[in-house]
């Protein structure tokens, strides 16, 4: 899915590590940008951290970091794919 949506270029504030280092947790993913300061915001919602994940949704500090086509289409696979293990006995969370 984040081959179909084009990176974006990092937000301007100092303060916001973009894209995030290898290893470390952050908001920004970049996945498979050619430019050092872009990131792909479906990929951020797909390949971080639930935790961060959430965090990133509903942080104030990210209101135009995910276009809508990105926040449809992360809504539209997770939430049949909650809404279908929810209940069974393995941990999904």
């Amino acid at each position: 899915v984040p081959l179909f949506f084009s990176c974006t270029p990092c937000p301007d504030d100092p303060n916001v590590v973009c894209p995030r280092d290898d290893l470390h947790y952050g908001n920004f993913v970049q996945f498979r940008c050619s430019s050092p300061h872009s990131y792909n915001d479906i990929a951020t919602l797909f390949f971080n951290t639930q935790d961060d994940a959430i965090r990133n949704l509903f942080s104030s500090n990210t209101t135009h970091e995910y276009s809508f086509w990105a926040l449809l289409t992360f809504l539209c696979i997770y939430y049949p794919l909650s809404c279908i293990t929810y209940g069974i006995s393995v941990p999904s969370g």
